[in-house]
């Protein structure tokens, strides 16, 4: 039964009529890695996926407005949800497991914030007209962390707590997708556009960090913490409505200052989730990637499916939801990663020597060559062509940086204890030794800050990475002029 709406508004109770649908299994790049389990509901709007406080996984039906409850098993149970938005993609779309025992969800084009037991009864906590809900997260005790944008009043961050009061924290957040994700401290960062990523705690304090630049950076796509409460984010770049993105980023923040690894245009990440085995898990384009608590990032497909969340069960096991196929799936994480996750030595041999270890092969040097460019040319042309001869094959990372001192009189956003400002990037993958080229690309940003310039000494930061994780780094400093 579900349960009147507490605020502004008085609704009859709705009988929830609940879709049991039996285990269906079609498994895909081996019976042991991928299991699926179609909708009941067909175009039902998957958006949404996460672990339940019963042990089963719980997640959103956007278009056909419904809560779905699906045990390890794979029984997949519906709960309708009411609305009021006449709009027909207007459902539920972010779901978190509440520190009271049940779930938390945003609904009616995200002006509503909603709860739902593990019974399968909804309960309308807070509704608003005017303020437009981004994301959530849980809030410690009950409740949950939310983000704001559109706001009449500009607020950026609003607490929901399980008796359906809000406490609103002003912040002029800039809109943009804003996610926000809870700290193991119960606090919560949450993302400003493509600029800042910041940190909020429940009586308002906040700090802001600055996001590298990125060519035409794309919002931040989510946020998560590692097990000592680092926290991670995922981003787009080079893409300008209505062009797509052409590359994604892995990206932290520690000593206050953010540091970003370029996954390259192959993988944008989405719905990075902490891993029970301490790696940070997302979605993305092509499949499913992983950093583990080493640094080290894998990639891993699966097959016909695409997540567009994701999240861990209590079997352990990865699971996600697939818009467009309209299924809820389980991946084996230890099939999906089998070098990484769970993979055990071969057994020993009674009375034969185990083989000597083998040495992580070196990173290969580089030669760095700069055109001679001005820097009319660089503004103009948006970038900076760089020329390297590599050694050997490698991952090759480039950086132009200036002193941090530099950057401020130029009035390029800095951290405060920075010493150094990154103002562009490029990595790329080479197979084999020889001549390569990067092409460094300046944001908009980026681009003021060489107007304001007479002359400018960059520092070119050359990194190669072997398969074997060993890096080694090549400066070269230049000087472009007007």
């Amino acid at each position: 039964m579900v349960v009147p709406a507490l605020r502004h508004r008085s609704r009859a109770a709705l009988i929830a009529v609940a879709a049991i649908f039996p285990c269906a299994v079609a498994p895909t790049a081996g019976a042991t890695t991928i299991a699926t389990y179609p909708v009941p509901s067909p175009g039902a709007g998957l958006s949404d996926i996460t672990a339940g406080p019963d042990g089963n996984l719980w997640f959103t039906e956007e278009d056909t407005d419904r809560i779905g409850r699906v045990t390890p098993a794979g029984q997949i149970t519906e709960f309708p949800v009411p609305k009021h938005a006449d709009i027909s993609d207007s459902g539920p779309t972010d779901i978190v497991g509440g520190g009271d025992g049940q779930l938390w969800f945003l609904n009616d084009v995200d002006e509503t914030v909603d709860r739902i037991t593990t019974a399968g009864t909804v309960q309308q906590m807070f509704f608003d007209q005017i303020d437009n809900g981004r994301h959530i997260s849980p809030f410690p005790g009950g409740g949950v962390w939310e983000t704001l944008a559109a706001s009449a009043n500009d607020d950026s961050v609003r607490i929901v707590r399980s008796d359906g009061s809000a406490t609103e924290l002003p912040g002029q957040l800039a809109g943009g997708r804003a996610p926000i994700a809870t700290a193991p401290d119960g606090s919560a960062w949450f993302a400003d556009g493509a600029s800042a990523l910041r940190h909020v705690t429940a009586d308002g304090s906040q700090v802001s960090v600055p996001l590298p630049p990125a060519l035409i950076a794309d919002d931040v796509r989510s946020i998560a913490f590692t097990p000592d409460g680092t926290p991670f984010y995922t981003q787009y770049y080079g893409g300008d409505f209505p062009l797509p993105p052409s590359g994604g980023i892995l990206g932290t923040i520690a000593g206050g200052q953010a540091a970003s690894t370029d996954l390259g245009g192959d993988y944008l990440p989405e719905h990075l989730t902490l891993g029970p085995d301490g790696a940070l898990w997302w979605a993305e384009k092509n499949g499913i990637g992983r950093r583990d608590p080493s640094g080290a990032i894998t990639h891993a497909s699966l097959g016909a499916y695409q997540a567009s969340a994701i999240a861990f069960g209590s079997d352990g096991a990865l699971w996600f939801v697939d818009a467009n196929a309209n299924v809820v799936g389980r991946a084996t994480p230890s099939a999906l990663f089998p070098a990484a996750v769970g993979a055990a030595p071969p057994p020993a041999t009674p009375g034969k020597k185990a083989p000597p270890a083998k040495r992580k092969p070196a990173a290969p040097s580089v030669k760095l060559t700069l055109p001679a460019q001005r820097l009319s040319a660089v503004r103009s042309h948006r970038a900076l062509r760089v020329s390297a001869k590599l050694a050997g094959p490698a991952t090759l990372s480039l950086q132009a940086t200036v002193p941090a001192a530099t950057a401020r009189k130029l009035r390029f956003p800095v951290a405060k204890k920075a010493k150094v400002a990154t103002l562009a990037s490029a990595k790329r993958r080479y197979e084999r030794a020889g001549s390569a080229t990067l092409t460094l690309r300046f944001g908009t940003t980026a681009r003021r800050a060489l107007a304001r310039a007479r002359t400018l000494k960059l520092t070119l930061a050359a990194t190669t990475t072997a398969s074997g994780r060993s890096q080694r780094t090549t400066r070269k400093t230049v000087t472009l002029k007007r």
